[in-house]
């Protein structure tokens, strides 16, 4: 289940050089193969001139759960991710398999990275705390899916493999 959804907008030029990942909550968005509407992912969209396997970004509620086990102090929307699973564990999701999530037909394209702007997170207090937190991450860090067939995704919808 979409226990929550996310999407942040352009920044503005002072905003962009200590922007934070986090993305605050919306009720849903339409998803489309060039993202989330109203969300703005800038390696993607200047780096990778908008590539459509990183239309939407996912994460699961049991990495955050074992994340905040291991005494970090990550909560959903944090690390930027466009929608927080429920239900499902981690390993619900595999590269190539497809999901309705909300009325989209999602492909999932590849595992995220962890990435250097999880140090802007207000919690990393030292280059160090953050290299301990971007190791920690991988292999978890969620996903990122290409948009087969676009559509709605709001907060409370089903999940589902097809």
């Amino acid at each position: 289940m979409v226990l929550r959804c996310a999407v942040k907008g352009p920044p503005d030029p002072v905003e962009s050089l200590a922007r934070s990942p986090s993305k605050p909550q919306v009720p849903g968005f339409m998803l489309s193969a060039s993202g989330a509407k109203g969300d703005y992912n800038q390696f993607r969209t200047e780096t990778l001139k908008g590539e459509p396997k990183r239309a939407i970004s996912i994460l699961t509620t049991d990495v955050l759960q074992a994340l905040n086990s291991e005494g970090w102090p990550v909560q959903q929307g944090d690390m930027g991710e466009n929608v927080v699973i429920g239900q499902v564990p981690y390993s619900f999701f595999a590269v190539g398999t497809r999901y309705m999530i909300g009325s989209a037909l999602v492909e999932i394209s590849e595992a995220i990275q962890p990435c250097a702007n999880l140090c802007r997170l207000s919690y990393m207090t030292s280059q160090q705390v953050c290299q301990r937190f971007i190791q920690t991450l991988k292999g978890r860090r969620g996903w990122y899916g290409r948009v087969i067939t676009p559509g709605m995704v709001n907060t409370g919808d089903s999940v589902e493999r097809v």
